[in-house]
């Protein structure tokens, strides 16, 4: 058997040393030739694609069966900066999956020299739960990133949409809020708002932008024709994004913040078109020297 082949010469260590060991162990000649692999090697070469220990123990040639590997050219070459004292170590984490699970391993190269003789000692670790653990934490960091992303925008949309000081100043000046001017409207608006954001997120992927576009401009003709200013307009901005971003995905939610902030910029674009027409057509009906108010 091969884990039964006795240590070359000159190795300042014995086999029960290299069984002893848990991670997946061989020791690679200078020609890249295995020359010994410890119990752990053998058991996982096994069950994992080299049952009959052709490509994987002792004799194999290990640079060629790295070659077939992904990363092939870094690993080989890893190997042999480490083989020439080019680097103190090398390390290589690659995926390993089964079919019922997922596996990552380390592999990790160093170097051994004794009485003028170089082998490299070749080791693969089981690092799953570490990686798998990183991702997670990775997947909690984005999606804390994306709710404070998104809470920085209700914010500072609140801030742009608060109402004047009083009602009696709106009121003077006539900025009462479209919403509570009128508040059955307003919902409307808002819901078809926020349909008209969540379309814009799937032109994206699936075309159908010109639509979209078609459709913000009857939007903001509508809050025009109701007197509406952009206030407004980014009011229903952001009403219509809180009302649904409670309950989306941080992927989505990010989405809709990203083609939002486009769209409100869009729906007061055109809302000032409106209001520019209306004002140039005012022009246009004054008589000559007369007011237009």
């Amino acid at each position: 058997m091969p884990d039964d082949t006795a240590l070359p010469s000159g190795v300042p260590f014995g086999r029960p040393v290299l069984d002893a060991l848990g991670a997946h162990l061989a020791l690679v000649g200078e020609d890249g030739r295995i020359v010994a692999v410890n119990r752990a090697w053998i058991r996982f070469a096994e069950a994992n694609g080299d049952p009959g220990l052709r490509a994987t123990c002792t004799g194999a040639d290990y640079f060629r069966t790295v070659s077939d590997e992904a990363g092939a050219a870094r690993v080989a070459a890893g190997m042999r900066a480490v083989l020439a004292g080019d680097l103190e170590e090398f390390e290589h984490e690659y995926p390993c999956h089964a079919p019922t699970e997922e596996r990552w391993f380390t592999m990790r190269v160093t170097r051994l020299v004794e009485d003028g003789r170089r082998w490299l000692v070749v080791s693969h670790t089981n690092v799953t739960r570490r990686v798998v653990a990183q991702r997670a934490m990775a997947a909690e960091l984005r999606e804390s990133e994306a709710a404070e992303g998104r809470r920085l925008e209700l914010a500072s949309l609140e801030g742009i949409s608060a109402p004047p000081a009083s009602a009696a100043t709106a009121r003077a000046f006539g900025a009462v809020a479209l919403r509570e001017a009128a508040p059955v409207a307003f919902a409307d608006l808002a819901e078809r708002y926020g349909a008209l954001i969540d379309a814009a997120v799937d032109a994206r992927a699936f075309g159908g932008r010109e639509r979209v576009a078609h459709d913000l401009r009857l939007l903001a003709d509508e809050l025009g024709f109701m007197g509406a200013r952009p206030r407004d307009a980014v009011e229903l901005h952001r009403e219509a994004l809180a009302h649904r971003m409670a309950s989306l995905s941080s992927a989505r939610a990010q989405a809709l913040i990203e083609e939002g902030r486009l769209v409100a910029l869009e729906v007061v674009g055109n809302l000032a078109s409106y209001y520019r027409a209306r004002a140039v057509g005012a022009a246009a009906r004054t008589p000559l020297g007369e007011s237009a108010g």
